[in-house]
């Protein structure tokens, strides 16, 4: 074929494609590029292109020069082919066009390249002969210049595979870096990453997904684990990480960040057979082939394989033939890359994937008929035809060109290519990629040799001979000391020499923190051999590649010490401002350089402050107690509260430290509906209830609490496991062991009688007269008859009144809560045994009383005794009273039900009314196709008006932790995402709750994204839309007004980028985050903070729902998740054993904790303590205290990297300050001790030899067993055990053997020493103590404290006065402690008889007694501290039991009891039940008579500091007062725009007009650009100031500054009000002709607010009336039914308004859109509001009967409709018979549908 020929084919290629691909496919344009594919046959000619005769290539990566044409040998013939057509329509168009790349199918590409071909060939046979004779001659007459200058257009460049050549229809081998629940991550040659979805893996695994996504109906999605997702599970089973796998290339997009210059690309790749093997023909498929296959069936030996061709070629694969990658056994859908070994019958290849096969020299398709052959993965032969710095160059059959680059050549790790390749010779290689827009067939190949076997290189270096894993060597984030530059890329980076073998690269942006101009290689700071220090960043598995940087930022890391303070420590520290926040003042603490704290308004005093800004001025010094900590802000939150500052309790922050009937000092944080929720340390969090709120009955807790106020309370209950917290003011010991017997012993059902204590208008308080417990009468349980009724004989009731004939209804022995009730039903039913209080006792069929609790629009639920509840559902219920207001029943009502179903897995019951028959089928939900009923969007009226993009009104339901439910209309359900509410940091009020402003029944505008996965936590489109669908919204502001932006995907995210998360799961070591929907990360524990208080219970610490800003430190995409940190750009990054040294202080986890503590610091570095490092006094040392996960801090005391272990230290003078005390010093060296010195440690090792006592990290002595002790011990082995504490001496040094010989004798040990007791030291009647050794029958030996094994007996006899002991041993155990006297002895036969008898301490009584009551003394003196405590720290007055030390502090008190006078005059309920008031707390203050001297000198410390006290409490209150108060306001608060307008008025007032309007340009340019709203303010108050003092022109000049600073309609329509307001109606019209120029044409409002305008203001409606048509004409006819209503019911509500026309307006829009109810709704509302009073009832009406016969009305909207008409006929119309009309016509419509439904199923079974 001529040049010609293609040049025209080209040309019509143009012309026929109207849009061409971006990304031609390269198979289908190979054909006309090699049309004659003879050459490409296995034959000896196949390299008869000389290697000498090929010119150099040049090794650069720019463009060819395109102007030439390019010539393809093909057997002599030359064929020149003119590119610069084809190049120059890939350069016009855009690389990535919208939409992607052609939509044309490949077969359509190949009909349209035949037909241009057909139309060239048919041109060429009308063009003259003589033209083609003329070209022929001149081609002859070139000549050998010709041939030259073929040869040398004839050339094959160098490239490496980037984002430009990696085109749609690419083929790339790639391997496995990630498995996520969204599908898998691929590592690509040359650091690029591949994505590939579930869908575009294999048709039967996306059946699979397709299943369980309609399975998931899930609303309340707050769990942030995966491992339960049958998907994920799958694809873990199916794939393995580091497995190879051809992909074809389906898309590279490009997602902007939130910089729209910024941007990263994804690369969206397909596994499917049929894609993967493009190209290669079935009848072309050869032995030695790589092909992509998935599992369609198992058999019994093996596996049938889909190859994804349409023919009926199919593979077979042996199961002895699976490769170790594949896991056991396959599933069908699993896909993987195989190997042909055998093609038989032309139906069935036999394929293997083991990956010995794929690495072996012969695996070569060399039987292959065409190149077609050679797809990424197969191995090749490649004549090497070029060699240079930049790689090799190639050719496969003597007539495909390969390529391989720096990388995949070997030249970038050093190989010398021109000493190991040669022209001319022949090596293995594997392709790894395609160029489909090279003009050429051509495609990169690999030369490395873990490509070439296959290997996985997570167990294989890629430096030949190395041992490791390149990983294991130099783990990510380490620090490389030593970067050897050994390839300098201008203007791309470098290629550097790490050690070990082992090379990285360092792009450009990376060489350091500024910018670099230029790189050379030999020239400037970053030449060839020049060294630097860089820090791991990535590693690429497939290039065997490390990322390195070299930029200072990232390898110092800023010591950061928030982490450090742990919670509840006292800290003194200075304010730094003051922050104006939700509720009042709020206050920054500094406490040292990069630490400060935030104390919330709450948090100032334990009184209310009048002026607190006042007092907490800029400088002051305070001391604080920390409450927690704020990872996301790296902040500490403290507390100013005296009583939580001076409080000596240990802080608790987490529930599991929480025990019951522990005492713990709580903040009141929040009134519940009924209780309070307390806060304590850290995250912990509780639950006061009302009823524990005082001894007396609380019914409203506001009244006798406020917010902020400290408690001192008792655990009543705790679960860690469900994070819940009941506490109580109550005392636990007053409630005595008597009452907790009693409440323990009254049963359900039983009768008893109680007395009144007090009476409210819901319960009355009671004390049962037997035992005096505390209950409760519901008033709705004093009978059964109606509430009336029993409101009357509540009245009845009063204080002290005894009632008789009660039931214990319900008991809660936990909260000591008992409920009673009256009702005679229930007393009946007790008496009778037909009282039903448990769950086994329900049985199907009984009838049983009951109670209503609750209803709902479900059904009524009924509660029994005990408790225990069932559902009366709806469907149950007789019809006549489905109908009626809560079907009839009423709270508390009593009833009989008769149990219908009992389920005993769920627990549940289901009753109904006894004689009730109940359907057998309980209608289901409704269809998507039925009409959106009660939208909260009155724009929405079907499921067909919500879609992806759409902007709604929602309402909130419930608010999550993780998410807000919402509802859009009765049947449709959503949820917002905690990550779909916020666009930056500054917008979270309170980051431990985000959701916390979400308030229930609220209304929302929000942006619709899909429908919740709530299993692959994403969304899907409506596609998978099910009846319970629930809906995915983002109320983030930026969605609501941009639709059309893309949500956030995983592709968007780029390593070191800052975002926004939200923690959904806990682990132990954990934290899994949400940054959108369907973008989840994990943090690990080590990169969260370097506090181990906060990092000890991740669930405490960081609770599900809260927010974190995070930094990415890797994107995940196989496994669609991140790895991400919370610590800062600059903190300390993952140790190595490069990084690691000695005494440096690092946080750690606990992985073991047995004789020693193994600690993890990092993903890869691990070390111990020994027990002589766990404290620096020994007898604290426990290691069982330390849990698994634990975080501890420890010290580096010794790294040997040799052998690869870390000594560490935990003792406190090492991790916290050298200034603690040490009561064991810490002996490193042998050098430390000395002869005689008294040292402590632990037995390490008991030997025959004796004992080895651990003294220190490597210091060990020996005890010898004659240095054991002074006395014999016959088994002395069992007197030690490993880890036993012991103190010696030390006897000499031995430092040949590098011990030291110590020795454990007392008369060694102990300067004054007492020897033993022996037998001669005992005497007759002595009194003695020691333990029984031995007990028999007869009696029990004894032996002598501190004696030398002196023991003796005590016959039974001689153990009691009273009575005969027949047998000792059961009275006495061995090792009891006993008390005896001597009674005998012999010292020759060292035999003595003891006594036990209680007759022979008589004497010793009153002695005993002395000694008893002083302890009693002492307990009663505890007991006295003990009541103080409760006084004060229940209450919320000063500690002044409690001094404090310094003045600073006295005075603060004396501050907050003035407050406490002022603020808290009235009664309150405190703790423990007492009533408080101010006049006691000042009675208690001044003086109470008592005589304690320490009483007294804090009463004269208490007034000193009160005389002395500021005059701050007392100062004015209303704001600046001066131009200098406020300049120093607004400085504070420069974006209050309502500071800013106080600023001007105070200007304004004092008549300085320049001053003001200098203020009001102050605040534009001082208020944040983001603040948009704050500025509108500022900018409309500047309008009206201009429009009162300034001139018109100063008024346009602003108006037009507005309108370029705001958005420009609202300044327009700010502008309009303010004319208005000021009458000035004709400046307002011409402005709104103007906005309706501007904004009329997209706006609906513009124009309705115009008519309003005209209609109301300017009387006009003949005016207002003439906009419609020109409204609907600007705005297109998709407004018209919007405006129209809009218009009509102006005309309605318009004083001069026609509501006949606006009758005509809404008959016009029904008639066309008669199923739009909402506007039925609309036009019968505005009739029955419409002036005319009753004679509208006819129209009304009218309305009604027409919206009823609606062809097609759904079942609920009629519902609505009839209910509707029926509420107005009985209010407003005919009555009661008005209604009975419209519930006929509602019957009647009923039956009708029914018919139409049963005939359209008839016709349906009739098809």
């Amino acid at each position: 074929m001529h040049a010609s020929l293609i040049d025209n084919v080209i040309q019509k290629l143009n012309a026929a494609l109207t849009k061409p691909p971006a990304t031609p496919q390269y198979f289908l344009f190979r054909r006309l590029a090699v049309p004659n594919m003879s050459g490409v046959k296995r034959k000896a000619s196949a390299v008869s292109s000389a290697p000498s005769k090929v010119p150099k290539t040049n090794s650069s990566s720019s463009p060819a020069i395109k102007s030439k044409p390019h010539k393809t040998r093909d057997e002599g013939n030359t064929t020149a082919v003119k590119p610069s057509q084809t190049l120059n329509l890939r350069e016009e168009e855009p690389l990535f066009p919208r939409g992607g790349g052609s939509a044309l199918t490949p077969f359509e590409h190949k009909q349209i390249k035949a037909q241009a071909t057909r139309d060239v060939l048919f041109e060429d046979a009308q063009k003259p002969a003589k033209v083609e004779k003329k070209k022929r001659r001149k081609s002859q007459a070139k000549g050998k210049d010709s041939t030259e200058k073929a040869l040398k257009e004839d050339h094959v460049k160098i490239e490496s595979l980037n984002h430009k050549r990696l085109v749609k229809g690419s083929l790339v081998l790639g391997q496995v870096s990630d498995i996520k629940p969204d599908g898998l991550v691929l590592s690509l040659p040359n650091n690029l990453i591949g994505h590939v979805s579930l869908s575009a893996i294999s048709d039967p695994f996306y059946k699979l997904v397709e299943s369980e996504a309609n399975k998931e109906n899930d609303v309340d999605d707050d769990q942030g684990a995966e491992e339960d997702d049958p998907i994920f599970s799958t694809l873990q089973a199916m794939f393995q990480i580091g497995q190879f796998l051809r992909a074809c290339v389906l898309s590279t997009s490009e997602d902007s960040l939130l910089d729209r210059n910024k941007s990263k690309r994804r690369i969206e790749l397909s596994i499917r057979s049929d894609s993967a093997n493009t190209g290669l023909e079935p009848e072309n498929v050869a032995p030695n082939v790589t092909l992509m296959a998935s599992v369609l069936s198992v058999e019994d030996h093996g596996y049938i394989m889909d190859l994804g061709y349409e023919s009926k070629l199919r593979g077979f694969l042996l199961k002895k033939e699976m490769g170790q990658q594949n896991g056991a056994d396959l599933v069908p859908g699993a896909v993987f890359l195989c190997l042909v070994t055998s093609k038989t019958g032309g139906t069935v290849v036999q394929l293997s994937s083991r990956t010995e096969k794929f690495g072996k020299p012969r695996s070569t398709p060399t039987t292959a008929p065409t190149i077609d052959a050679f797809l990424p993965g197969t191995q090749a032969e490649v004549l090497i035809t070029n060699v240079s710095n930049g790689g090799l160059i190639g050719k496969i059959a003597g007539s495909l060109d390969v390529t391989a680059d720096a990388i995949h050549s070997g030249s970038a790790f050093g190989i010398g290519l021109s000493n190991k390749y040669e022209v001319g010779s022949k090596h293995k290689a594997r392709v790894i990629c395609t160029f489909p827009t090279a003009d050429n067939p051509k495609v990169g190949i690999s030369f490395l040799g873990h490509i070439i076997s296959m290997d996985v290189p997570w167990t294989n270096s890629v430096a030949a001979g190395s041992a490791m894993a390149p990983l294991d060597k130099v783990p990510l984030s380490s620090i490389v000391e030593e970067c050897t530059v050994r390839r300098v890329e201008p203007g791309i980076g470098l290629f550097v020499d790490i050690g070990q073998g082992l090379s990285g690269f360092v792009h450009i942006s990376r060489l350091k923190d500024g910018k670099v101009d230029a790189l050379y290689e030999t020239s400037g700071p970053f030449k060839t051999d020049s060294t630097h220090k860089g820090r791991v960043l990535g590693y690429n598995p497939f290039d065997g590649l490390f990322q390195i940087s070299f930029e200072q930022s990232v390898i110092n890391q800023l010591y950061l010490r928030v982490e450090d303070v742990p919670i509840g420590e006292l800290v003194q520290g200075v304010v730094a401002r003051q922050l104006i926040r939700e509720g009042g003042l709020a206050i920054i603490v500094k406490l040292a350089d990069g630490i400060d704290g935030l104390v919330n308004y709450i948090h100032l005093s334990d009184v209310p402050l009048k002026h607190p800004e006042r007092k907490f001025t800029e400088g002051t010094k305070v001391k604080a107690r920390v409450l927690s900590k704020d990872r996301s802000s790296r902040r500490l939150r403290l507390t100013l509260k005296k009583t939580l500052v001076n409080s000596d309790d240990l802080p608790v922050q987490f529930y599991e430290q929480v025990t019951d009937g522990m005492k713990l000092n709580g903040t009141i944080v929040k009134f519940a509906s009924s209780g309070a929720i307390i806060q304590f340390f850290g995250l912990l969090r509780g639950y006061l209830p009302n009823s524990e709120m005082s001894e007396a009955f609380v019914a409203d807790p506001k009244s006798h609490f406020r917010i902020g106020q400290v408690l001192t309370l008792h655990v009543l209950e705790v679960v860690p496991e469900k994070r819940r917290l009941i506490v109580s003011c109550k005392d636990p010991a007053a409630f005595g062991i008597e009452k907790h017997s009693a409440l323990k012993s009254l049963k359900i059902g039983e009768l008893v009688s109680a007395k009144v204590i007090q009476t409210t208008e819901n319960d009355i308080a009671l004390e049962l007269s037997d035992s005096g417990l505390r209950a409760v009468l519901p008033v709705g349980h004093l009978s059964d008859k109606s509430a009336k009724k029993n409101q009357s004989a509540l009245k009845k009731i009063r204080a002290d009144q005894a009632l008789n004939s009660l039931m214990v209804l319900d008991k809660n022995e936990g909260r000591r809560l008992i409920t009673l009730t009256q009702k005679p039903s229930l007393l009946e039913a007790a008496k009778s045994g037909n009282l039903l209080a448990s769950f086994e006792d329900a049985k199907v069929g009984m009838v049983v009383p009951a109670v209503v609790r609750s209803i709902t629009a479900t059904g009524v639920f009924v509660a029994f005794a005990g408790g225990l509840s069932a559902l009366l559902p709806k469907s149950y219920l007789p019809e006549d009273i489905r109908k009626l207001e809560q079907f009839g029943f009423g709270v508390s009502q009593s009833l009989s039900v008769q149990i219908k179903t009992v389920d005993t897995q769920t627990r549940r019951i289901l009753a109904t009314i006894p004689g009730q028959e109940v359907p057998s089928v309980v209608p289901s939900n409704p269809s998507e196709s039925v009409p959106v009923v009660d939208a909260v969007d009155e724009d929405v009226s079907t499921i067909s008006d919500i879609s992806i993009g759409s902007v709604i009104k929602v309402r909130v339901s419930s608010v999550k932790s993780t998410q807000v439910n919402i509802r859009l209309s009765r049947d449709i359900q959503g949820r917002i995402d905690m990550s779909q509410v916020f666009d930056s940091w500054s917008e979270i009020p309170d980051p431990k709750h985000p959701l916390a402003h979400f308030k229930q029944k609220d209304i929302h505008t929000v942006k619709v994204l899909g429908v919740h996965d709530a299993r692959n936590h994403k969304f899907l489109p409506f596609s998978h839309r099910s009846a319970n669908q629930v809906l995915e919204l983002s109320a983030k502001p930026s969605d609501v007004k941009n639709p059309s932006a893309a949500p956030l995907d995983l592709s968007s995210i780029e390593t070191g980028s800052t975002w926004i998360a939200f923690v959904n799961g806990v682990s132990s070591i954990c934290l899994w985050v949400t940054i959108a929907p369907n973008v989840r990360g994990r943090i690990d524990s080590l990169n969260l903070t370097d506090d181990v208080g906060k990092l000890n219970n991740l669930a405490s610490s960081y609770p599900v729902g809260s927010a974190i800003r995070v930094r990415v430190l890797s994107v995940d995409l196989s496994n669609k998740h991140l790895d991400l940190t919370a610590r800062s750009v600059d903190s300390p990054e993952d140790l190595t054993w490069n990084t690691v040294s000695s005494n440096s202080i690092l946080p750690g986890r606990v992985i073991s904790a047995k004789d020693k503590i193994v600690v993890r610091l990092s993903s890869d570095l691990v070390g111990f303590v020994d027990r002589v490092d766990m404290a620096d006094d020994f007898d604290e040392v426990d290691a069982q205290k330390l849990q698994q996960n634990e975080m501890v801090r420890v010290s580096v005391i010794s790294v040997d990297e040799h052998n690869k272990k870390i000594r560490l230290c935990m003792r406190p003078s090492k991790v916290l300050s050298s200034s603690l005390p040490v009561k064991d010093r810490e002996i490193t060296d042998l050098k430390q001790l000395s002869t005689g010195d008294v040292v402590r440690g632990f037995v390490r090792q008991i030997s025959d030899k004796g004992l080895f006592v651990s003294l220190g990290s490597n210091i060990a002595g020996l005890v010898k067993i004659k240095d054991l002790s002074d006395t014999f011990l016959k088994e002395w082995k069992g007197s030690f055990k490993v880890g036993q504490l012991v103190r010696a001496r030390v006897v000499y040094l031995n430092a040949g053997e590098g011990h030291a010989h110590l020795s454990l004798r007392p008369s060694i040990l102990v300067e004054n020493y007492k020897p033993p007791i022996t037998y001669s030291d005992i005497q007759e009647g002595q009194i003695i103590t020691g333990k029984i050794r031995k007990v028999e029958e007869f009696g029990a030996f004894i032996v002598i404290d501190k004696s030398a094994n002196v023991s003796g007996l005590c016959h039974k006899s001689e153990m009691a006065d009273s009575r005969v002991i027949d047998d000792a041993r059961k009275f006495y155990n061995e090792g009891d402690a006993v008390k005896a006297v001597v009674l005998q002895v012999d010292p020759a036969r060292k035999r003595i008889s003891f006594g036990l008898k209680s007759s022979y301490f008589e004497d010793d009584s009153d002695e005993e007694m002395g000694e008893s009551d002083d302890e009693l003394t002492g307990e009663d003196v505890e007991m006295d501290d003990a009541g103080s405590d409760i006084v004060f720290k229940g209450t919320d007055t000063v500690d002044v039991a409690m001094g404090d030390s310094d003045e600073e502090n006295e005075e603060d008190s004396d501050d907050d009891e003035g407050d406490l006078n002022d603020q808290n005059s009235d009664g309150g309920l405190e703790a423990g039940g007492f009533d408080w008031n101010a006049q006691m707390a000042a009675s208690d203050e001044e003086g109470s008579g008592s005589d304690d001297p320490t009483d007294l000198l804090k009463q004269k410390k208490k007034r000193k500091s009160k005389a002395a006290a500021p005059a701050v409490v007392d100062a004015d209150a209303s704001g600046p007062q001066s131009a200098a108060e406020y300049d120093q306001a607004v400085i504070q608060s420069p974006d209050d725009s309502g500071l800013w307008m106080q600023y001007m008025a105070f200007q304004l007032e004092n008549g300085e007009l320049a001053k003001a309007r200098e203020v009001i340009e102050r605040a534009v340019a001082s208020i944040n650009p983001r603040e948009q709203d704050s500025r509108l303010t500022v900018w409309t108050a500047y309008m009206n100031a201009e429009l009162e003092y300034g001139t018109e022109e100063s008024l346009q000049d602003v108006f037009a500054r507005a309108c370029r600073d705001s958005d420009e309609r609202k300044v327009h329509e700010s502008l309009i009000h303010i004319y208005i307001g000021t009458e000035r109606h004709d400046a307002a019209d011409e402005l709104f002709k103007k906005l309706l120029k501007k904004f009329g044409s997209f706006t609906p409002e513009v124009w309705i607010n115009y008519s309003q305008f005209l209609h109301t203001t300017m009387l006009d409606p003949s005016s207002a009336r003439d906009l419609l048509p020109r409204a609907i004409q600007r705005l297109g006819q998709g407004s018209m039914v919007q405006l129209t209503s809009r218009f009509a019911a102006i005309e309605y509500r318009s004083p001069k308004g026609l509501a006949e026309r606006g009758y005509t307006l809404f008959e016009g829009i029904l008639t066309s859109f008669p199923k739009r109810m909402d506007i039925w709704n609309q036009f019968v509302d505005l009739e029955i509001n419409a002036k005319g009073g009753d004679k509208n009832a006819p129209v009304v009406r009218r309305i009604f009967e027409q919206g009823s016969q609606v062809k097609g009305l759904k079942a609920h909207a009629a519902k609505k409709w009839f209910k509707k008409w029926a509420g107005w006929e009985e209010s407003k119309g005919d009555g009661a018979e008005g209604k009975a009309k419209v519930m006929k016509k509602a019957a009647e419509w009923v039956k009708a549908a029914e018919g139409r439904k049963k005939a359209r199923a008839d016709a349906e079974e009739e098809d």
